[in-house]
C-alpha cells in the first residue's frame, strides 16, 4: 500500500500536502504517525517496503526531509505506479507512455501471428481495438503527450495495426477506409468528455482554479459560455 493510497483510506488528508519549509516537513511527518497509530488501532497492516514517499517539486532546490512510518524510513522514489499510472517526480509521462506502447506493441504481434498473414480485416481490426487501443488511451486524460515525438510513437501503434490490413494506401486514408479515428482525435475526444463532466460537477473537482470564462470580447462564438481561457 503506498502512502497516497494510505491518505485516501483514512480522515487526515483530502488533497496531499505542500512542503515549503522545514516546519511544513514536521507537520507531515505528525500526519504519517497518526497515519501509523490508525493503522495498528484498527488492525490494518501495511507492507512497510511498499511505503514511500515522491517528491514532486517546483524549485531546483527542494526542502528535503526524511520520514518515518513507525519504524521504517519511508525510501524516497522518483516514480511510483499507481491506478495503472506511472507518475514520476518531474511529472514526464514519457515512461509511461513507453510502456504501454511495448505492451501495446506485443500484443500486437501476438495477434498479427495468431492470425497468419492474411488476416480476416473484421476480424483482425475488433482484436486490434478491444485488446490492445484501451491500454493506449487507459487515462489519457492525465498523461496525454505534447511532445511530436510522443505521439508519433503513440499513433505507430495504430498506424502499424491498419498497414496489416490495408498495405499500399496512406495512413489517412486507411483509417478513413476502416471507419477509425487517429488516436490524437480520441485523446481531444475524451478531454472534451471530462470537460463536460468537470462542468456538471461529476468528477468533484473545481475547475475554475484551472479555467476561467474567456468572455465576449476574446470569443466570438455565440455561445460564449462554453469558451474558457488557461489560468
Amino acid at each position: 500500500m503506498t502512502l497516497a493510497r494510505i491518505y485516501l483510506l483514512t480522515p487526515f488528508y483530502t488533497s496531499l500536502p505542500t512542503i515549503t519549509t522545514h516546519i511544513d516537513c514536521s507537520i507531515l511527518q505528525v500526519d504519517i504517525s497518526s497515519v501509523n497509530t490508525w493503522c495498528e488501532t484498527w488492525d490494518m497492516n501495511y507492507n512497510p517496503i511498499k511505503c514511500k514517499h515522491l517528491r514532486i517539486p517546483k524549485k531546483r532546490n527542494p526542502v528535503c526531509a526524511t520520514y518515518h512510518l513507525g519504524t521504517n524510513v519511508l525510501t524516497l522514489s522518483k516514480e511510483e505506479k499507481d491506478l495503472g499510472i506511472i507518475m514520476s517526480y518531474n511529472l514526464s509521462w514519457r515512461d509511461h507512455i513507453m510502456l504501454q506502447v511495448n505492451f501495446s506493441g506485443q500484443m500486437l504481434g501476438i495477434i498479427k501471428r495468431t492470425c497468419g498473414r492474411r488476416p480476416i480485416p473484421d476480424v483482425f481490426l475488433k482484436l486490434c481495438i478491444h485488446p490492445v487501443r484501451p491500454h493506449l488511451e487507459y487515462a489519457c486524460e492525465v498523461w496525454s503527450p505534447h511532445q511530436a515525438y510522443l505521439v508519433d510513437i503513440l499513433e505507430g501503434v495504430q498506424r502499424r495495426a491498419t498497414k496489416i490490413i490495408i498495405k499500399h494506401k496512406p495512413y489517412g486514408e486507411r483509417l478513413k477506409d476502416l471507419r477509425l479515428l487517429s488516436l490524437v482525435s480520441r485523446r481531444k475526444y475524451f478531454d472534451l468528455i471530462f470537460l463536460f463532466n468537470c462542468r456538471q460537477g461529476l468528477c468533484g473537482i473545481d475547475f475554475s482554479n484551472y479555467l476561467e470564462p474567456a468572455g465576449n470580447e476574446s470569443c466570438k462564438l455565440r455561445n460564449t459560455e462554453l469558451c474558457y481561457k488557461m489560468n
